[in-house]
């Protein structure tokens, strides 16, 4: 995001957005007796990854002075900035999605977590929310990004997305309804676990892509032993309020399914 000032001596361009946009952009920071100074990138990605290990979302603020009489901005002009600082804010989880994950778990359901926040920031949360998945060398959850997923190939998907619990900075079109063909599910293998797709950027559990129900409904349809053939698929809307009902009424229905 942008803002245009005007005032007596010139233009003020005022810049807020991810530490990923817009570091690269700061050719120089603003010291704390009002002059400037060089903007070390390196250094300020590590005070990001810091304060995104502590669950925070991280905004960078920046500016840039305008000729005087400037009106109207364009992309090329949010470059050549001065770094002013970066701002840590808190947004919890909702009440009850830790008490709602660890239920889905405890049930057998693959819990997955695909969000546009940074990635460390993705994975502190998802920690604290008590996601199982892989880790990496210093303890925490392993977070994919969408650049990271745009390169993985179709072979290997499905590997990635049964082992990674967190998919971050990810753009609307690497969603699973919109990057895969609906030949080619997020999860490929034929007796599909279940995939609960809590979005974070959008506050909204993402769906498991159409093409998978029907796949389910087909064979149930046909009679087939749903309980047996490792199918544990709960379609729910809201995963703090939903996800506890479904789970204990699953297992009747899930005992009628088997004995049909």
């Amino acid at each position: 995001m942008a803002t245009l000032h005007g005032g007596p001596h010139g233009a003020v361009l005022y810049v807020k957005g991810s530490s990923d946009a817009l570091l690269e952009r700061c050719s120089e920071r603003l010291e704390a007796d009002g002059g400037t100074g060089p903007c070390d990138a390196a250094a300020l990605h590590r005070e990001v990854d810091a304060m995104a290990a502590r669950g925070l979302r991280v905004l960078v603020v920046a500016r840039r002075s305008l000729p005087l009489g400037t009106r109207c901005v364009d992309h090329g002009d949010i470059e050549q900035l001065t770094f002013l600082g970066l701002v840590g804010m808190i947004d919890p989880p909702r009440a009850g999605a830790k008490r709602a994950v660890a239920a889905c778990q405890g049930a057998g359901i693959k819990v997955k977590m695909i969000t546009g926040d940074h990635a460390v920031t993705a994975a502190a949360i998802a920690d604290e929310l008590g996601l199982r998945g892989a880790r990496v060398e210093d303890g925490r959850l392993r977070s994919v990004t969408g650049e990271e997923l745009a390169t993985v190939t179709d072979v290997d998907l499905p590997t990635l997305a049964d082992d990674v619990a967190v998919f971050a900075r990810v753009a609307p079109e690497q969603t699973p309804s919109e990057k895969h063909d609906p030949a080619k599910p997020v999860a490929t293998r034929e007796e599909l676990e279940a995939l609960l797709l809590a979005g974070l950027a959008s506050g909204e559990p993402q769906p498991v892509m159409e093409d998978d129900w029907q796949r389910l409904r087909q064979r149930a349809l046909a009679g087939t032993e749903l309980r047996d053939s490792g199918w544990r698929v709960r379609r729910v809307q809201d995963l703090t309020a939903t996800a506890r009902g479904t789970l204990r009424t699953s297992a009747p229905v899930e005992s009628s399914i088997g004995s049909a």
